[in-house]
């Protein structure tokens, strides 16, 4: 597999993941669940997690792009430029945008500690990322419906390697935030009252 292709799989699976851990985390806030972890430390937890899922994803869209403009095969120079100003270029701005630019908002130390900076992007990531895949489906409406006969091959190819993606996703992302939780909340232990968040 190529470098490129790990960091946009670690970018989307985190960025897949996030979109459902945040609403789960915000019923629990809601709630006031209590989980007896540090909500504050996990709010930053999140954050850092969004933060390093923009920073694969902006490193795999530069990779791609040096890689596009480099690129010998005459079919495949000037694809991503095609992509971003072709008839579907939403579908390629709005990851970027969502996934690559917004986290990048989390350099500034004021917003990792904020819970709104978190909010913000779950809701602009699935209100945008709804609206580029209806009006995806919309233009392309005939090829999406399967036919009776095509039900076998739509779980073969589409539901479960979607549902292993998925499983796979949140696996990999919660190891991720209970590393982080652990290393921030141990530093912090170990630096005791004075130490600066």
């Amino acid at each position: 597999m190529e470098p490129t292709k790990i960091f946009y799989t670690i970018a989307d699976s985190i960025c897949f993941s996030l979109k459902i851990i945040i609403p789960v985390f915000f019923i629990v806030r809601v709630c006031r669940v209590s989980l007896g972890l540090d909500m504050q430390i996990l709010i930053r937890v999140l954050n850092y997690t969004l933060l390093i899922a923009g920073v694969f994803y902006l490193a795999e869209i530069l990779s791609v792009i040096i890689n596009d403009h480099y690129s010998p095969v005459d079919p495949w120079h000037n694809a991503i430029f095609n992509r971003a100003t072709g008839p579907y270029w939403f579908a390629f701005w709005l990851p970027v945008i969502i996934n690559g630019l917004l986290p990048q908002l989390l350099w500034r130390k004021k917003n990792r500690g904020a819970v709104k900076v978190l909010y913000t992007w779950w809701a602009l990531a699935v209100i945008l990322s709804a609206l580029a895949e209806l009006v995806m489906i919309e233009g392309s409406v005939n090829r999406v419906i399967a036919l009776p006969g095509q039900t076998a091959v739509w779980l073969n190819y589409v539901f479960f390697p979607s549902l292993t993606y998925c499983t796979l996703s949140l696996t990999g992302t919660f190891i991720m935030l209970a590393a982080l939780y652990f290393a921030i909340s141990n530093t912090e232990k170990k630096a005791g009252p004075n130490y600066q968040r």
